[in-house]
């Protein structure tokens, strides 16, 4: 939880997860690509991203409950989804963490 607000704040982390498929540069952008517009679609206004390297993306989600936090990463799995134009055998993996959490290790 922010201490000045008292709002709760998660951290995303969204990893692109290639199932026996070439990983070259060629798909790993376009993978990439994909996973940044579906995060767009799926995130709040109010919520930031960035990506942290060519196969994860960091979600800083502010005001939302770690229950919530499963929510997103199902509309983020639906967007991608439907981008989806090559195979089918990507998968994103999540890992949420409080911010308090992080901050506190």
């Amino acid at each position: 939880m922010m201490e000045r607000t008292g709002m709760s704040v998660f951290l995303m982390l969204c990893t692109l997860n290639f199932i026996n498929i070439e990983t070259d540069d060629e798909n790993q952008k376009y993978y990439s690509e994909l996973l940044r517009e579906s995060i767009q679609k799926a995130v709040r206004k109010g919520d930031f991203y960035t990506r942290y390297n060519i196969q994860q993306y960091l979600v800083m989600l502010i005001g939302i409950t770690q229950e919530n936090c499963t929510l997103v990463s199902k509309r983020i799995n639906k967007e991608f989804n439907k981008r989806l134009t090559r195979r089918k055998n990507v998968s994103i993996d999540y890992y949420v963490a409080s911010l308090g959490e992080v901050c506190n290790d």
